[in-house]
């Protein structure tokens, strides 16, 4: 007996945000200062009655610790590093510039976490405060369990991740219910014969699902009285530093009477007294007590909408820049460049990616696309011969080219053996290359000819893989070696708009234009009602000489709608309008048809293959056994479904068009899997299960600005796509069709000139622009953002929800 009961408050400092600007005010990084200062002048004043509470810390180095806190809040600074030498606060490590720690190659990953600590600026936590613990809270809870290896090789000793009621979460969806003693412990997360530790760790709205923290804290104490749980319990709370969370609410009337609207000095107040409360943080938890289980997941994990990486994956604007970083990363590969590497790791920021919806406020998109354009610029070369430099030491080099011209190329090369060339849009071509053996680099020269006249037949056929289309552009099916991987439903082209679906309408389907290959072009029109201007798809199916596999090209350019809805609020300053109506956009939408239990094959950016059954969401709440849309799913280049019998893997070309997760998925009640690449899915938020029968969970899912959907911001867009559809047998291709795949996907770095071609600089992504300015009088309040259109709602739900936190207040006087 005797147990206890540690509590540690979290503050997680980052002035950069996605969805305020970069001015001293509150519609920039005004109110992080101020609710800062306030955390700190609560916390000494507590401490000065003699309650000996902590502050655990996990502040973004480069934009907050070395440019926006000196130059504008340096008291600040000095206040974090006195609480440290004189009570016991602790800083843990969020990432040098807040970066997408999930999904970095692995010198990005050891980069950010080593910077973090020290760096010649002096903006590390060592620099600055003199000590660190060597525990990671990932930025927007981003991880990827193969990364295990790297975070044991830079000594991490543990990682913070969410397990909590809502969205904002990382792996409570993911395995089955915890009991309290393992939920509220470390736990050794176990990986292909590796471990790390992670924390479990909860937010603001779990502390409400509970209805206020000396409930839960005495709910947790009677299980261990009774000996139901027969240990020490930790509970971490960790939320954004500028949540008005942490400060007092001074409600009209009723004050800061009601749990929850006191702040950190409520939060503290209310457990005070408690004899089995102790106030600690987590690396001095960890110091006196054992792991309390063990853990394993293979999902890749983020806190964005339906509980991963929508947020910063499926907006065009993402993938817009995300191209820019894997154009660096191929150029990297070929040259190293210090410069280069740190503004890439700088780009990496998931703030410039997310977690506003369903735009970036324009200064953010503003300071990103600068970023992306130095990355871009900085690794063209056009100096010397035309030359492909092969950075994926493979026989198969696949590049794009920008080419003004329309005629055919013949390509000349010394070990050449096959090749490709297909117009990839007005401006440029794909070029896929064979070569005899794989070499350091290859000079190429491009000769204009003539198109072949061949006869058309709506079919392909490549290795085992066979696609047949019918007169209406549908696909009648995709075979391999034989067996089924999709039939009539398999490919589907529609967004969803005001409840209603519009499937895009084939105009033409004929013979493409191509060298080295076979292509089918189908191409028509996609409509809205009203809209300005109605939108066009052209896709170009084709085989290659080069390469097994059917590959796709696609060209979409979405309708524009007129855009009426302000999306800017007290604290969401985005400076824009848009069009709410846009519910889903689903350009090339690929049904499975599987036979058995579906598991998802991705490949994340240090080159890691894992997989996970689909079912086993289900398998963890059985209220998840169908999703609307799920994206655990990082996709470097590669992702697919396969039944154990047969599979389907999707390559892209990432210099082309990608995101750090391009590919969200559906999940049906019947167990089958709907991949959506370069598109986004919309409807039920997954369910988390909860301590306050869905009260906090629903509420918070329906004001939450993050929860609206993502399809607005493809609103009179245009994206160009390429991609291979692998057919296999067996739960993974062979080692040989996956490198080829992999040469698709990872591309070749591009020197020089020959007249004809030269590398691309554009862009693949055309993103419209929608008014960057909002007069005052048109900025609404978050609380009216998040209701729009369910005002009903919010008050029955809202109004459940505070009377569910005043009975369970009184209950734990």
């Amino acid at each position: 007996m005797g147990y206890k009961i540690h509590i540690a408050y979290g503050f997680h400092v980052n002035c950069y945000h996605s969805y305020r600007g970069d001015t001293n005010d509150e519609q920039g990084f005004g109110s992080d200062l101020r609710i800062i200062r306030k955390i700190i002048k609560a916390l000494d004043a507590l401490n000065a009655e003699g309650i000996p509470v902590k502050g655990t810390w996990d502040s973004e180095n480069f934009f907050s610790l070395e440019r926006i806190l000196p130059e504008y809040a340096p008291d600040i600074i000095e206040g974090m590093k006195r609480r440290v030498r004189e009570n016991g606060d602790e800083n843990i490590i969020m990432g040098y510039t807040n970066g997408a720690l999930g999904a970095m190659q692995a010198d990005e990953l050891k980069a950010s976490v080593e910077l973090a600590i020290s760096n010649p600026q002096g903006s590390g936590l060592k620099d600055i405060f003199g000590t660190c613990e060597k525990i990671v809270r990932p930025q927007e809870v981003m991880f990827s369990p193969p990364q295990v290896h790297t975070y044991n090789q830079l000594g991490v000793r543990a990682l913070c991740l969410y397990y909590s009621c809502v969205p904002f979460d990382a792996f409570k969806t993911l395995i089955p219910l915890l009991d309290d003693e393992k939920a509220f412990n470390p736990l050794s997360f176990c990986y292909e014969g590796e471990e790390l530790t992670v924390i479990p760790t909860y937010s603001n709205a779990d502390v409400c699902d509970a209805g206020c923290l000396r409930a839960w804290v005495k709910d947790l104490h009677a299980k261990q009285e009774s000996e139901e749980i027969k240990r020490d319990l930790f509970l971490f709370i960790n939320m954004d530093a500028d949540a008005i969370f942490w400060e007092s609410l001074d409600l009209p009337v009723i004050g800061n009477r009601i749990a929850n609207t006191d702040g950190i000095h409520g939060l503290v107040k209310e457990v005070a007294d408690l004899d089995f409360v102790v106030f600690d943080t987590p690396g001095g938890y960890l110091n006196s007590h054992e792991n309390a289980g063990t853990i394993t997941f293979s999902q890749d994990t983020a806190d964005g909408n339906f509980t991963g990486y929508a947020s910063w994956a499926e907006k065009p604007y993402n993938r817009k820049i995300w191209t820019a970083i894997e154009r660096s990363r191929t150029a990297g590969r070929a040259k190293k460049d210090e410069t280069d590497f740190l503004n890439r790791v700088k780009l990496l920021s998931t703030t410039h990616f997310g977690l506003a919806t369903p735009v970036l406020n324009i200064q953010r998109e503003t300071a990103a696309n600068a970023l992306a354009a130095d990355l871009i610029s900085s690794s063209v070369c056009k100096n010397g011969k035309l030359t492909v430099i092969n950075t994926s030491g493979s026989e198969l080099q696949c590049v794009q080219l920008a080419y003004s011209g329309n005629k055919a190329l013949k390509i000349e090369a010394d070990g050449l053996t096959a090749y490709t060339v297909i117009p990839l849009d007005e401006n440029s071509v794909f070029v896929m290359l064979k070569f005899e053996k794989s070499k350091k680099k290859y000079e190429i020269k491009a000769v204009e000819t003539e198109y072949e006249n061949k006869p058309f037949t709506p079919s392909l056929k490549s290795g085992g893989a066979e696609i047949a289309f019918a007169k209406d552009g549908s696909v009648k099916w995709l075979t391999y070696n034989g067996k089924s991987i999709g039939g009539s439903g398999f490919l589907s082209s529609y967004l969803t708009y005001a409840g209603k679906r519009y499937d895009f309408k084939c105009k033409s389907i004929e013979k493409g234009s191509i060298t080295g290959g076979e292509c089918i072009e189908i191409s028509g029109s996609i409509t809205l009602p009203n809209a300005v201007n109605q939108g066009s798809f052209c896709y170009r199916f084709f085989t290659s000489q080069a390469a097994e596999g059917i590959f796709v090209i696609t060209d979409v350019r979405y309708p524009y709608t007129e855009e009426r809805d302000s999306i800017s609020t007290e604290n969401s300053t985005l400076g824009r309008y848009t069009d709410m109506k846009w519910e889903e956009a689903v350009p090339f939408a690929l049904s499975f048809n599987n036979e058995a239990g579906v598991s998802v094959i991705k490949r994340n950016f240090e080159g890691a293959f894992s997989s996970f059954d689909a079912a086993s969401y289900g398998q963890a709440d059985e209220k998840n056994k169908s999703l609307d849309s799920f994206n655990n799913q990082l996709t470097a280049g590669a992702v697919g479904l396969t039944d154990g019998g047969k599979g389907l893997m999707l390559g892209n070309a990432r210099n082309v068009l990608s995101s750090m997760a391009y590919c969200p998925m559906r999940l049906d009640e019947n167990g089958r899997v709907t991949m959506n690449p370069f598109g986004t899915f919309f409807g039920r938020q997954r369910h988390h299960r909860n301590r306050s029968g869905d009260r906090i969970p629903l509420t918070y899912t329906l004001i939450a600005p993050q929860g609206k959907s993502l399809a607005p911001s493809y609103n009179g867009c245009r994206e160009t796509a390429a991609m291979c559809l692998l057919p296999f047998d067996g739960a993974m291709p062979e080692k040989e069709a996956l490198k080829t795949l992999l040469a698709f996907a990872d591309g070749a770095y591009i020197t020089g000139t020959d007249g004809l071609l030269a590398p691309f600089e554009g862009e693949n992504v055309a993103v419209h622009d929608v008014e960057n300015k909002l007069e005052n009088a048109k900025i609404h309040s978050p609380l009216m953002s998040g209701i729009k259109g369910n005002l009903g709602k919010y008050i029955v739900r809202g109004t459940r929800a505070i009377a569910y936190v005043i009975s369970r207040q009184r209950k734990a006087k």
